[in-house]
């Protein structure tokens, strides 16, 4: 029988650390991209991709490429603050795209149920003194944070786009999935 199990890395628990060994063996290959210049075919679907804007979507000085799918893979906020959401959907309105799909990343942590609950016990024992430190806090401060998971179902301030976590969209025959784990 043949043994088919996922060795797991030596430095998992120290990602710096795992960079820098990994790294050593890895090759850079500079993209030269240009818009393209002649029309579109019509059996053409066109992908933009993008992740991590963290609410910096201000300072993008380039134009967003056109084409026919827009995704935005995650960490579009600092940590999922109402405000921060709200800016998002208003510039993902601009877009031309016709279909926008967004998928949470670890710094939306008001759409992660588990998390705001973990966070709101954490801050509700703060008055004994204990745990205050133990959730993650992704260079936030815990006002930001608390302001975050303390709104209500912030998920309906994203909207005009294909909200996708731990599931799925077909367009035009062609399947997506998104998860933010």
């Amino acid at each position: 029988m043949e043994n088919n199990s996922i060795k797991v890395h030596p430095l998992t628990n120290n990602p710096t650390e795992a960079w820098k060994e990994i790294s050593k063996n890895q090759k850079i290959i500079k993209l030269i991209v240009k818009q393209p210049c002649k029309p579109v075919e019509p059996n053409k679907l066109r992908f933009v991709c993008m992740s991590d804007t963290h609410s910096l979507i201000r300072n993008i000085t380039f134009d967003i490429p056109d084409g026919d799918v827009f995704v935005h893979a995650g960490d579009f906020t600092k940590c999922g603050q109402r405000d921060e959401v709200i800016q998002f959907t208003k510039w993902l309105t601009s877009l031309s795209h016709k279909y926008k799909i967004v998928i949470c990343g670890n710094h939306e942590l008001s759409f992660d149920r588990k998390f705001s609950d973990c966070f709101k016990k954490t801050i509700s024992a703060r008055h004994t003194g204990s745990l205050e430190d133990e959730v993650p806090n992704y260079g936030n401060t815990k006002d930001n944070i608390s302001d975050a998971v303390n709104t209500d179902n912030v998920r309906q301030y994203l909207t005009n786009c294909i909200y996708l976590e731990d599931s799925a969209v077909e367009i035009n025959g062609i399947k997506i999935y998104g998860t933010p784990w």
